[in-house]
């Protein structure tokens, strides 16, 4: 009797989770909020019809934070269009999700799309918002895919039909100054403190270092003690790593099946930058999700200087407002790195 009972509710969850309401609603459930990023590129995707002539950059905070699209519209005066699709926190998932939402439903080629890596440390979880892009039949699927939080997005998905009808009765946070309004996608990154940022570098320089060391030996094929090795199987297969790892090669293989040109691009952070050693994370990445793919995608990467100074960073991931535009003329005037390691 308990199991047809719980299988009842699971049912009655499924149902309920699997109903859509206009995707208008879904798009503005967090308009008013710190995500209100996620109603501009909803938006955006429904709105702009010919993207023909756009180059995209999705990816996490890292993206959202130091590629001002603003700028390159003005520096580029050809035809060439730019759009920072980049959304808070990291979440591989929700990338994929764009890119289907944006390619396969829609029927939108973009010029380019230019992905994100991070090179601190390797997405795991789910967003919370991933059900906001995703819809439950994307979810369900998602089970298969070995997503180990699926269910947790599915009764996200269902706590939101409800609110649906009871919206009228809640209390309304909605903050008008969070609306974002710009007709770019960048979102403004506040000015340095450098005492802040040494500070920061301090406290995480230690494992960063530890994290790309490990890299390193992965690159080399050196065997992980057994304590490292425990620890991947748990990020994978409890931390939902190997889910998010999927989902950023599923967005390479749609790009790739619908012959839209791509590249990454591993956004800069500060120990690495004055520890050095960029070529054997880009290496380690390339490895793992570029390697043997026709393709020939590129991993670019930024050395200038400038990135070593506290004055250009806000922590050890995002750049100041002064560090996103240098980053981005950099991009814009080609001085960068583009390692393949398509010969390892």
């Amino acid at each position: 009797m308990l199991l047809v009972r719980l299988l009842v509710f699971l049912t009655i969850i499924l149902a309920w989770s699997a109903w859509s309401f206009p995707d208008s609603y879904y798009a503005n459930r967090v308009s008013g909020t710190v995500f209100s990023k996620f109603t501009w590129t909803i938006n955006r995707m429904e709105q702009q019809q010919d993207w023909s002539n756009t180059v995209v950059f999705l990816g996490s905070s890292l993206c959202l934070n130091d590629i001002n699209d603003s700028l390159l519209n003005v520096w580029d005066t050809t035809e060439k269009r730019y759009v920072n699709l980049g959304f808070p926190h990291t979440c591989n998932a929700i990338v994929c999700e764009v890119l289907e939402e944006l390619i396969v439903e829609k029927k939108k080629r973009p010029a380019k799309v230019y992905l994100a890596l991070k090179a601190d440390t390797e997405p795991d979880g789910i967003h919370s918002l991933y059900p906001l892009i995703a819809d439950a039949g994307d979810i369900n699927e998602s089970f298969a895919d070995q997503n180990v939080l699926a269910l947790e997005s599915i009764l996200k998905r269902m706590a939101w039909n409800t609110n649906y009808f009871t919206q009228a009765i809640k209390k309304n946070n909605f903050e008008a100054d969070r609306v974002m309004v710009s007709e770019y996608g960048i979102r403004n990154p506040p000015e340095a403190d450098s005492s802040e940022v040494e500070r920061i570098f301090t406290k995480h320089k230690r494992w960063m270092t530890a994290v790309f060391e490990e890299m390193e030996r992965k690159n080399k094929g050196q065997v992980e003690p057994i304590k490292s090795q425990l620890m991947a199987w748990k990020n994978n297969w409890l931390g939902n790593r190997k889910f998010q790892d999927d989902c950023l090669r599923r967005s390479i293989a749609l790009l790739e099946e619908n012959k839209i040109p791509y590249d990454l691009i591993l956004y800069p952070n500060l120990v690495l930058q004055r520890r050095g050693g960029a070529e054997h994370v880009k290496e380690y990445y390339y490895r793992k999700f570029c390697q043997g793919r026709t393709s020939n995608p590129v991993i670019i990467d930024f050395g200038g200087e400038y990135l070593k100074e506290p004055g250009y960073w806000v922590d050890v991931n995002h750049l100041s407002s002064k560090g996103a535009d240098q980053l981005t003329w950099d991009f814009y005037s080609g001085v960068y790195s583009t390692n393949c390691w398509s010969n390892k």
